[in-house]
């Protein structure tokens, strides 16, 4: 086997005459044969980071939705063997095998499934690995410390939004969305076209919360319906939904 490669232990021949002093004097040693050799190194690699990138085509930065797939590479702390690989769990119970992909690298594919949810995509646990640094020191499997997950922000979220609750108190319409709303401005359309709106400036948003400030004497009661069409969240996930204002 190559230099370092798994298989028997690396081993030196040196023929009788080969080491020579800076003088010329050639050594009068006998050959040494299959000699094993000891090193000095015996701490196997271990993880430095994770890290997600993506081509999907995402509606806000770092959301993906359903059938989105999401590059992970993981950083060792040094050169490793090209042919090691290691399955990493994700926190959506997604097992994922990492390959070579450098000298100290290694990356696999995620594709979104149906009912992924996280708010944040993070490696659970290495369930196994043959990863060996080039002295044949192993990367353990196990439980991944935190300063380890991924850096960059990944939430994965495939639901879509719904209507929590909607109340009218006075002239203070509050509509509660079970997420943020990406496009917004469709909220606030269909509340402008109830043409009962105070100002220019009458809809505030805090989250997935918005409130809208009516004319006093509005004269709208509550019990009525309000539909909004195509909302979408953050990852991209379209719905209608309707409020029965109480």
């Amino acid at each position: 086997t190559g230099f370092a490669e798994p298989g028997n232990a690396d081993s030196v021949k040196i023929a009788e005459g080969f080491l020579v002093d800076q003088a010329g004097n050639v050594s009068e040693e006998a050959a040494v044969t299959d000699t094993t050799i000891t090193y000095s190194d015996t701490a196997g690699p271990t993880l430095s980071s994770f890290a997600t990138s993506s081509s999907s085509v995402q509606l806000t930065t770092g959301y993906y939705d359903q059938d989105d797939t999401i590059n992970i590479s993981a950083v060792l702390s040094e050169d490793v063997v090209s042919t090691g690989s290691m399955t990493v769990l994700l926190n959506t119970n997604d097992s994922i095998t990492l390959t070579n992909s450098g000298s100290n690298s290694l990356s696999g594919t995620y594709q979104v499934s149906l009912d992924d949810n996280v708010s944040q995509l993070a490696i659970k646990e290495i369930t196994s690995s043959n990863i060996t640094d080039i002295y044949g020191n192993s990367l353990a499997s196990g439980v991944v410390q935190q300063s380890t997950n991924i850096q960059e922000t990944a939430v994965i979220d495939t639901e879509e939004i719904e209507g929590v609750i909607g109340t009218l108190s006075g002239a203070t319409l509050t509509l509660q969305f079970s997420e943020a709303v990406y496009n917004q401005s469709v909220v606030n359309d269909v509340i402008s076209g109830l043409e009962t709106v105070n100002s220019d400036s009458f809809a505030s948003w805090n989250g997935s919360i918005g409130t809208f400030t009516l004319q006093s004497d509005n004269n709208i009661q509550s019990g009525f319906d309000l539909t909004f069409e195509d909302l979408f969240d953050l990852a991209g996930n379209v719905s209608d939904v309707t409020f029965e204002i109480l």
